[in-house]
Order: C-alpha cells, then structure tokens, then sequence
C-alpha cells in the first residue's frame, strides 16, 4: 500500500505506529526517490535494481551452481532422485561452451519475461525417470532440452539421437 504524505507525516516513527509498508521521509541518497521501505530503511527501487543485478551476476559467474542448485529444488519438489554434487555438474560441462547436440554456444542468463533462452545451459536427464544421479545426465542448450520432448521433425531429433548414442 502506497502511502502518501498527508497521512502519514513525515516521520519514520509515524508509519511505524501505522503499520505501512511504505512511507515518505528523507529522500534516497541514489535515487532521490521519496517512497522508502520501512522494513529494511532503503529504497525500493535501488533495491529491486541491485537484487535484479546480483541475480544477473550470480547466474554469469557460476552457471553450474545454478543449473544443481535448480536441480536440487526441482527434485525436491517433484520427488525425483537426487544424488548429484555441484563438482558432478561441472565435471559434464562442455569444455568448449557449445551445446552438444547442435555445436551452439551456450549463454547464461533468462529471455524476455520468465524462464531460460534457447541458447542457455540445461541440465538434462538422460533417462527422465531416473531422477538426478551420476550417469545420467548431460549439459545441453535449453533447445536441444525441449526438442527432445515435443520435436515432430525426423532430422532435427535425427540430431539429438545421434548425440545420445554417442554419449
């Protein structure tokens, strides 16, 4: 709830005693911005700003961490095995950033809105049911990841069968 400076005043102690998320005191520092978090006493904008650039770094700097830390969560969630480790993960990693299937280098990071790009690293299970365990995994591009579940052209999946033989 947005609050505005009629009826909150211009204290800090007085959005406290109204209970409002959001008051209107010294403006920020970076920003200049009026509308300031009570709860951690900085502003909300910075602070969508710098989460979004740490996520951003985060998935840059150790995209192996990320696909087993997803990894780790999906199982929980859907009950699938889990025995990996985060050294598994980045012993699988293609030495020479490309996707094995397609040859395509394989860039970090989110499209528009929510979810991966085409090119981003994925973490596949060999055979679905197995769950996450050694043996039974690879890093691909999040198009070969999907391909392989709704792909309807023969020379396309032709592509990925003959990167599973291999492996």
């Amino acid at each position: 709830m947005k609050v505005s400076e009629q009826n909150v005043g211009s204290s800090y102690s007085d959005a406290l005693e109204k209970s409002y998320k959001y008051y209107h005191g010294k403006p920020c520092t970076v920003c200049n911005s009026t509308l300031r978090r009570v709860a951690r006493c900085g502003c909300y904008s910075c602070e969508t700003d710098n989460r979004k650039a740490y996520q951003a770094g985060y998935i840059q700097r150790s995209p192996a961490r990320q696909l087993w830390h997803h990894a780790k969560a999906r199982s929980k969630s859907r009950g699938f095995e889990f025995n990996i480790s985060l050294q598994d993960v980045e012993d699988i990693w293609p030495k020479d950033g490309l996707c094995p299937v397609f040859g395509t280098p394989m860039i970090p990071g989110f499209g528009k809105g929510r979810g991966p790009k085409i090119d981003s690293p994925t973490l596949d299970r060999l055979v679905p049911s197995k769950g996450y365990i050694k043996g039974n995994l690879a890093v691909t591009s999040f198009r070969a990841n999907r391909l392989r579940q709704d792909e309807t052209d023969p020379e396309v999946f032709r592509k990925i069968a003959d990167w599973m033989e291999r492996v």
